[in-house]
């Protein structure tokens, strides 16, 4: 037996779609989006600054080479670890939503993996057809602009944290490697708005 609704959805040929009516906010399923995914390359990298204090850097220095880009927010989770137990923690996430000449976001967030230590880290994401030679430009900037070396920890961070933690024995490699020109290339999927 067919509905009432059922006669006129075969004549006209479509589907009958079926709405619902909400008060408030729509529901997640009744919300279309539509977000295009490429497969996108990231690198990221332990660095000696703050990230607020990054964020203001990475401002300045946008805003000289007259790139167009949008500040926001995010949140990045990691790991803390309290007496040999891993705990679920939360890091505010500086984000640059560069759009031209090259589209790709600039991220910058502080880690706190122990109760006394922080880990500042810069991660870019950019898709797989990108102009490599404005990258690079743009760290080889980003490094001239700092105060000081992005590897350069001190030595009371280290002693923090310890010596023997992977990020500082491979911060200034993973640093040289990107200043060469030979920015390592992991593939993941990224949402990328277009």
């Amino acid at each position: 037996m067919k509905g009432k609704g059922d006669g006129e959805a075969e004549k006209k040929g479509s589907t009958p779609k079926t709405v619902k009516k909400a008060k408030g906010k729509p529901r997640m399923d009744e919300v279309e989006t539509e977000q295009i995914v490429i497969p996108s390359v990231g690198w990221s990298a332990p660095i000696c600054l703050k990230a607020q204090k990054m964020s203001g850097i990475c401002t300045g220095l946008l805003e000289t080479k007259g790139w167009e880009f949008e500040k926001s927010d995010s949140i990045k989770n990691f790991q803390q670890i309290v007496a040999v137990i891993s705990f679920p923690k939360f890091s505010y996430v500086f984000r640059f939503e560069v759009k031209a000449p090259q589209e790709m976001y600039i991220d910058f967030y502080d880690t706190q993996p122990t109760h006394a230590a922080e880990l500042h880290f810069i991660e870019l994401t950019y898709p797989v057809d990108a102009n490599m030679d404005l990258i690079h430009r743009f760290l080889h900037d980003l490094v001239e602009v700092m105060p000081r070396k992005p590897w350069e920890f001190y030595l009371r961070e280290r002693f923090r944290y310890g010596f023997a933690v992977p990020e500082f024995l491979r911060a200034k490699k993973i640093w040289r490697i990107a200043l060469d020109g030979g920015l390592p290339r992991t593939m993941k999927k990224w949402p990328w708005k277009k």
